[in-house]
């Protein structure tokens, strides 16, 4: 939850929430950790949240989804604590951690296979893809308000990779990491978005 001034500045600002994202004030940080004194830094290993229903302002994320086994349930629970025309900020790699970081090798890997070798291993990435998690992001009452390639595959990788992976779409192979910047739309009386995932 950020302190009273930053809320007010990023109210409906979508500007602000860019220039919030793109730079840290560095009288926020000691150490190069966050300030707790500006920042409630709430550590826990539960697959729920320990955080009030619509109680936060913003929600981060920085190349982490890819990596959680569920990202379904991850992104519900950050749309329950989040709270109306609010925001979430979240970069999301969905390149190679495995073999090698240039190609797309992994993705052509039965599912039952990958999930075999690689599940408990500290290279294990969902294999989530771009169009993918913006439906989740909106399955769950958010609307898209930015987004934008970090890092995009060469056409030449792109071109051999929609032969080798039908049923995907060219964005989700061109993109390689990727920013979105998301907004919790408002609830009609009566309307739940949530389901019964938790």
């Amino acid at each position: 939850r950020f302190p009273e001034p930053l809320s007010a500045l990023c109210a409906n600002v979508t500007d602000a929430i860019l220039r919030l994202y793109t730079t840290v004030n560095p009288n926020l940080l000691i150490d190069n950790i966050l300030d707790r004194n500006y920042f409630d830094i709430l550590i826990y290993q539960d697959k729920r949240i320990p955080l009030e229903d619509a109680s936060t302002d913003i929600t981060f994320s920085h190349y982490v989804y890819e990596h959680i086994t569920d990202p379904e349930s991850s992104i519900a629970e950050v749309a329950r604590i989040t709270k109306s025309g609010w925001y979430g900020i979240h970069e999301i790699e969905y390149g190679d951690h495995i073999f090698d970081r240039e190609s797309l090798f992994f993705r052509t890997i039965p599912e039952c296979l990958f999930k075999w070798l690689f599940w408990k291993s500290g290279w294990y990435v969902n294999r989530k893809t771009h169009n993918a998690y913006k439906e989740l992001f909106v399955k769950y009452g958010f609307e898209v308000i930015y987004e934008k390639p970090i890092a995009v595959y060469q056409d030449t990788m792109v071109e051999k990779y929609l032969k080798r992976l039908p049923g995907y779409a060219r964005e989700d192979i061109r993109i390689e990491k990727w920013l979105i910047i998301v907004k919790k739309k408002k609830r009609k009386k009566n309307e739940y978005i949530f389901s019964s995932i938790l």
